[in-house]
């Protein structure tokens, strides 16, 4: 008996204790944050882990100056911003689905196909006015898009 607790307690002083970091499953590829709007409302995003508010301004409009915001300011788990209800009603040449430039009035499936396929090709816009360079965008086409588009 009282080899087998000398067995024991040489166990136990070999094992070293585990630590909350030992134990807890970590996921450092993404981080959970929060978006709160004026009216309490909450959106919950998951992100890539080194994230910054500049990243997260091209899923959501964010004015930078008016919430005091940094955009190159680092994001970190569990991190809550606070943003305006009212979403920017101007969709991005850069970031916009085929879905949201079918939202813009005057476009439909075929040139939202076509301004992604020139997206694609040719890298990210660069002016506004590049829109024109897209096959059927004019410069009168071009005048009625151009309050509903941004970069």
């Amino acid at each position: 008996m009282r080899r087998l607790l000398i067995v024991f307690l040489c166990f136990l002083s070999s094992c070293r204790p585990k630590s909350y970091l030992d134990v807890q499953e970590i996921d450092q590829t993404n981080i959970r944050i929060t978006i709160m709007t004026e009216k309490q409302e909450r959106k919950e995003l998951v992100i890539q882990a080194n994230s910054t508010i500049e990243d997260i301004a091209k899923l959501v409009p964010i004015d930078f100056q008016k919430h005091h915001y940094n955009p190159k300011q680092v994001l970190h788990e569990g991190d809550v911003l606070f943003l305006d209800a009212k979403e920017s009603t101007k969709v991005s040449l850069n970031t916009a689905s085929l879905n949201d430039f079918m939202k813009i009035k005057g476009i439909g499936k075929k040139m939202a196909q076509r301004i992604l396929d020139y997206r694609k090709e040719n890298g990210l816009f660069q002016k506004l006015d590049d829109l024109q360079k897209v096959k059927g965008i004019g410069k009168k086409k071009y005048e009625e898009l151009q309050s509903q588009i941004t970069l």
